[in-house]
């Protein structure tokens, strides 16, 4: 047909040219959308193995031909329909998402439109794969779907749209599993309590016995903290799906919520179902120490540390194996099984064994009241009946009461050991012996001794008390010798005792400072003033600090002498507070290189206070419950294998253990006096009758007269 006539015909015949150019666009819109992005057009031919004539497409040909501008060259060629296997167009991820989407769309064809969804988000078309999940599910709720593309869209963090999708499948078909599943991960990732509330609520409605949606709501309510709810989600799909790791969860919400039995059983049908062992006996152990049963609870904790624990499991593990050491009287096994563990009960635990005082406000608030009554009777036992009886009350409880009239010996009168021995426990009979003793009533406080159990720990010590008091030494010291035998006696009564009877054996050294500074440095002393502006000289049997602070990097002054490490028990000296103004003095223990050790000083208004040398650097100051009164303060420091502890001389029962292990492997301590102030202080104190007790021990200094 050449031009002219077809230009005369479709003048003539406008329908016809019509109809003609509808059966090209009919013709292209039947032409399939591949899924792939081509930066050109590629025209593949029938019969042929090469890779496609690729161009741009310019124009159609009456016989489904094409009218192609080959790449790389202006020539165009024609290419008749029947040569033609396939045209792919040039396209986009987004256009090819879009055409193919719409075919399998128009198709019913839902394989195709989750194919073309994947594909999408694969090739970066994520925005037109989701419009066309969105036309499908519009067309059709379709879980099949929504399943194939919520996933990714959680990946890509787009929640909004998941949940949408989501919801919408789920008005169709309430029984969508999958769904439930989906939004529960969102809101548990989104942190949305109030959401995973009533979503875990509707699905347990929805599905009572559902294995995911018990599940998810235990995992939920045990994240949230409600172990009640997830102890019950837990057992659901353990006990009617036998899901072992269900079973692993229900053992150990039962075990947080006190529920011993349960958690022992389950425990032990993971262990008999070879499932979850190592877990499984970390919580039989910890259940049968719970219920009392120490000896048979270590072995399976120890088995449980020894295989693979998640690292929550190894904490508790551990933990449970200090507190068998601490309950059998093994501090030193307690002591090592609870350091480094990251809990507040660690942390109470190696307070206790140290007889420190806790901060109780620093803990969660189930610990918050035992550790409580525990600085209450670490009071108590110091004696400091005013401290303890403002953290009782002895209205709530009966054990608060108790400690109440345990506080009320400071005055044992009959009363107040009559109200005391209401209450019969070995407790109660150790402080009724105490209180006894200190009345100096013996017969009563043996009385009281002879109704704890013969190998009582505290009977043993008491009774040593008792002989000396009696002035009867030889019994005492037999007795005392008894004492290593006795079941976890008092540690720090003991060690009294030891330094007691060892110091017949120890050398007391007292320097008075008598002569010069000179004399000093020549036997041993070193002083050290780093441009602080203050002197340190003696005078008047004194060692005397006095200047005006100036400031410095290091504000110390100090004046040190050297023993062995090994000899050092204890170091006191009296300090001339009058002049200190604003200044801190007292004494230092420090490592031979100066970079380890304890400062114990008299502080602003009087109070006294220590800090720690750590590696060169100081922490801060730490106040003790003692107050210094008067111009002459005796400060009072001991020390036992890098054990420091100081004792108040007020009452010299009360004793503070300030740090273990500070000097260990060291082999010289220094003793140090000090003083430090502000910039711009006038200071002065002096120091009389510096004494040093050392243990026998070989290559000591010399004794100083």
């Amino acid at each position: 047909m050449t031009m002219a006539y077809a230009s005369s015909l479709a003048r003539a015949c406008p329908l016809l040219v019509l109809v003609l150019c509808g059966v090209r666009l009919v013709a292209a819109q039947q032409e399939p959308v591949q899924l792939v992005v081509n930066e050109y057009d590629t025209v593949y031919l029938k019969n042929s193995n090469a890779q496609g004539m690729v161009g741009r497409v310019v124009d159609r040909t009456p016989d489904q031909g094409v009218v192609l501008v080959q790449f790389g060259t202006n020539a165009k060629v024609t290419i008749p329909g029947a040569q033609i296997e396939r045209i792919e167009r040039k396209q986009t991820a987004g256009e090819a998402v879009k055409g193919h989407g719409a075919q399998a769309l128009a198709a019913n064809d839902q394989s195709e439109v989750k194919k073309t969804i994947k594909w999408g988000f694969d090739h970066a078309a994520k925005d037109e794969a989701i419009a066309l999940a969105k036309q499908a599910l519009a067309k059709k709720p379709s879980a099949d779907i929504a399943e194939a593309v919520v996933p990714m869209l959680i990946d890509a963090s787009d929640f909004d749209t998941a949940i949408a999708m989501c919801r919408s499948v789920l008005v169709a078909n309430p029984q969508w599993t999958a769904g439930y599943e989906n939004l529960a991960k969102i809101h548990l990732a989104q942190k949305n309590e109030p959401e995973l509330k009533a979503l875990m609520a509707l699905w347990i409605d929805k599905q009572p016995t559902s294995q995911a949606a018990n599940r998810f709501l235990a995992q939920a309510a045990e994240a949230a903290g409600d172990l009640r709810m997830a102890q019950e989600a837990w057992r659901k799909p353990f006990e009617l799906h036998h899901d072992y790791e269900a079973g692993l969860g229900y053992a150990r919400t039962s075990l947080k919520r006190g529920a011993r039995a349960d958690a022992l059983a389950a425990a032990e049908t993971l262990i008999a179902a070879n499932q979850f062992v190592d877990e499984a006996k970390a919580i039989k152990g910890s259940a049968l120490l719970a219920q009392n049963q120490a000896e048979q609870a270590e072995p399976f904790l120890t088995q449980a540390l020894a295989g693979n624990l998640s690292p929550d499991s190894a904490i508790i593990a551990k933990y449970n194996l200090g507190l068998i050491a601490f309950r059998a009287g093994k501090v030193d096994q307690a002591r090592t099984w609870w350091t480094g563990l990251p809990t507040p009960t660690a942390e109470l635990g190696l307070a206790m064994i140290e007889r420190r005082a806790m901060r109780v406000k620093d803990l969660p608030p189930a610990l918050a009241p035992i550790a409580a009554e525990y600085n209450a009777c670490l009071d108590l036992q110091n004696r400091r009946f005013d401290q303890a009886l403002a953290a009782i009350d002895p209205k709530s409880s009966r054990r608060q009461q108790f400690l109440a009239q345990v506080a009320a010996i400071r005055n044992p009168t009959e009363d107040v050991m009559r109200a005391l021995s209401q209450t019969q426990t070995p407790e109660s009979l150790r402080w009724q012996a105490f209180g006894h003793i200190l009345a100096r009533r013996f017969v009563p406080a043996e009385a009281a001794l002879a109704q704890l159990p013969p190998n009582d720990g505290y009977a043993a010590v008491y009774r040593v008390y008792i002989a000396e008091a009696l002035k009867d030494s030889a019994s005492a010291k037999t007795l005392f010798a008894a004492v290593a035998g006795s079941d976890n006696p008092p540690r720090e009564y003991v060690e009294i005792l030891q330094r007691e009877y060892a110091a017949a054996e120890d050398q007391s050294l007292r320097e008075r400072f008598e002569g010069t500074s000179s004399d000093l440095l020549s036997r041993g002393w070193q002083f050290s003033t780093p441009g602080t502006n203050i002197a340190i000289r003696t005078a008047d049997s004194s060692l005397v600090f006095e200047g005006t602070q100036t400031a410095a990097e290091d504000s110390v002054s100090r004046a040190w002498v050297e023993y062995p490490a090994a000899s050092v028990r204890s170091v006191q000296a009296t300090f001339d507070v009058s002049g200190l103004s604003s200044a801190i003095c007292g004494f230092e223990l420090l490592d031979g290189a100066r970079a380890n050790g304890i400062a114990y000083g008299i502080l602003a208004d009087n109070r006294l206070g220590w800090r720690e040398l750590r590696a060169g650097a100081w922490g801060p100051w730490t106040e003790l419950p003692w107050t210094a009164t008067g111009n002459q303060v005796t400060l009072h420091l001991e020390q036992d294998r890098g054990r420091v502890s100081v004792v108040s001389m007020d009452d010299t029962t009360a004793r503070e253990v300030l740090t273990s292990g500070l000097f260990k492997d060291q082999k010289q301590l220094c003793v140090s006096i000090f003083g430090s102030a502000e910039a711009g202080v006038a200071w002065k104190t002096a120091v009389k009758d510096l004494d040093i007790r050392l243990k026998t021990v070989a290559n000591r200094r010399p004794k100083d007269k």
